[in-house]
């Protein structure tokens, strides 16, 4: 494929739609990081394309393309659905493996420095991580999304990624106004369906997996949601924050790329969300990702010590220090801050009335 092809095509996809603007924003991020990824050398794991693509911040771009298409499976049409859900699984499974590899990387250098755990445990981690790698490979090649190969030179398009954006081009995307309108009713309800499914005790916060983790990863995709839409969703000024909020407003939150969403001048009516709403929701967020990590080592090191047959020289809560946490006092914590956040200052339900206002 000809480069000005390729550089006209994504040209089309922009042009195609407020929502397939965002598409092909997230899209070319993804191709560019592939593609650098394809041309570097690097010596041990920066050998590995797969480890060059997550070391480049592949996961993001793949995080945003999955969040856009839960969004846009349920504003278009039935047929174009399909479309975006099919695409939307191809994401999926490229930040799961990124994401496993992630939480395997992590653990081996925790081991190394932090932890200073034995060899054998390193030695088990590292194996791991080596394994999580070879799945990400193997998920660029099969779903056509490693650089293509080349007889003049650098690749210039990913085969995948060429495929589905001249998809997404044909789809019929709704106007800019239907696209707000359906977008703010999309975020509320999911909003909302968090509140409901806490309250009812759906998400049990004693079950590692299935409870903090899920919630946590319930309550992270609005916050994906409004970094892939490419400014349509964006934060209301420090200055009109709401009242009583003011605890949530640390500088780990205030402070983190993460909270911020970027405006965009094409947009030029955003969905916005107040100040203190949006930073709430963001600390809570950051907490239960905190306690959700520290129960995920906790457990792992425990499993790398069975598995590896080491010999602990100290207690495991010695050897973690502040990385450790039982399942009894995560539970407490995270339920703690659920239920102040969710269910008494009922940050989630403002950010949907909100929302709906503007519709």
């Amino acid at each position: 494929m000809k480069h000005k092809g390729t550089a006209a095509s994504w040209r089309g996809l922009a042009a195609a739609g407020q929502g397939a603007g965002a598409f092909a924003v997230h899209m070319q991020r993804f191709a560019a990081i592939v593609l650098h990824a394809g041309t570097q050398s690097g010596r041990g794991l920066r050998r590995h394309l797969a480890v060059r693509c997550y070391l480049e911040g592949l996961r993001t771009p793949a995080f945003m393309l999955q969040g856009l298409g839960r969004v846009y499976r349920k504003i278009l049409s039935r047929e174009a659905a399909a479309v975006i859900e099919r695409q939307r699984i191809v994401f999926k499974t490229v930040e799961d493996t990124l994401g496993e590899f992630d939480a395997w990387h992590t653990l081996h250098l925790r081991a190394q420095a932090a932890w200073q755990a034995p060899a054998e445990v390193q030695a088990w981690f590292h194996d791991n991580r080596m394994h999580a790698a070879g799945r990400i490979a193997a998920a660029l090649q099969i779903l056509k999304l490693a650089p293509e190969d080349s007889e003049h030179g650098a690749a210039r398009d990913v085969p995948g990624l060429a495929n589905m954006r001249a998809e997404l081009t044909d789809l019929a995307w709704p106007a800019p106004r239907k696209d707000r309108m359906k977008v703010a009713q999309f975020l509320a309800q999911e909003l909302r369906e968090i509140e409901v499914r806490f309250e009812s005790g759906a998400l049990n916060l004693r079950d590692l997996e299935g409870g903090l983790h899920e919630l946590r990863r319930r309550l992270r995709w609005p916050s994906v949601y409004a970094a892939a839409l490419n400014g349509l969703v964006v934060i209301g000024p420090q200055r009109a924050a709401a009242p009583g909020l003011s605890h949530y407003l640390t500088a780990a939150v205030t402070e983190s790329r993460h909270a911020h969403l970027a405006h965009h001048q094409r947009v030029a009516q955003p969905l916005t969300i107040n100040y203190a709403y949006w930073m709430a929701l963001s600390w809570l967020i950051q907490e239960l990702g905190r306690i959700k990590d520290q129960r995920q080592w906790t457990a792992a090191l425990q499993a790398a010590f069975r598995s590896s047959g080491a010999r602990a020289a100290k207690p495991l809560a010695k050897m973690l220090g502040s990385d450790y946490n039982t399942a009894a006092a995560a539970t407490r914590t995270a339920t703690s801050a659920v239920e102040r956040l969710v269910l008494k200052e009922r940050v989630l339900g403002c950010i949907a009335d909100e929302l709906e206002r503007q519709i």
